[in-house]
């Protein structure tokens, strides 16, 4: 175990702003690996298998979990576009509506000015 820190004490950068937190950190770290590969290699077989299948389990889980979450925000994404897509069409509704409206009231505009520019002709002559 002592070795282990002696080899991170070497590894660890000597600079003038290193931050002793992260050596001592770094020196843990390795302590801490130092102590686990010493214990996996004192186990038995059955206990090195027991420890393989925990660690299949872990993996097959945390893959279970990222495929329902990978597939729930797809969903949640197709839900968003859908939604996105009636919005555009209910506001290209809207705006249609809208310049039909306008064109309308431009064309009664348009009329009223026209007569009273023919009334005021005719008032003239």
């Amino acid at each position: 175990m002592a070795f282990n820190l002696e080899i991170c004490l070497l590894l660890t950068p000597k600079s003038k702003n290193m931050n002793k937190k992260t050596g001592i950190i770094a020196a843990i770290g390795a302590a801490i690996g130092g102590f686990a590969f010493w214990k996996y290699k004192n186990m038995t077989p059955e206990e090195k298998a027991a420890l393989k299948d925990k660690a299949d389990d872990f993996v097959d889980k945390a893959k279970e979990t990222f495929e329902k979450v990978s597939d729930k925000a797809s969903e949640l994404g197709k839900e968003a576009m859908e939604s996105a897509k009636e919005g555009m069409a209910t506001v290209s509704e809207k705006v249609k509506e809208a310049s039909h409206d306008a064109k309308e009231k431009w064309d009664e505009v348009a009329g009223e000015v026209s007569q009273k520019v023919k009334d005021a002709k005719e008032d003239l002559s």
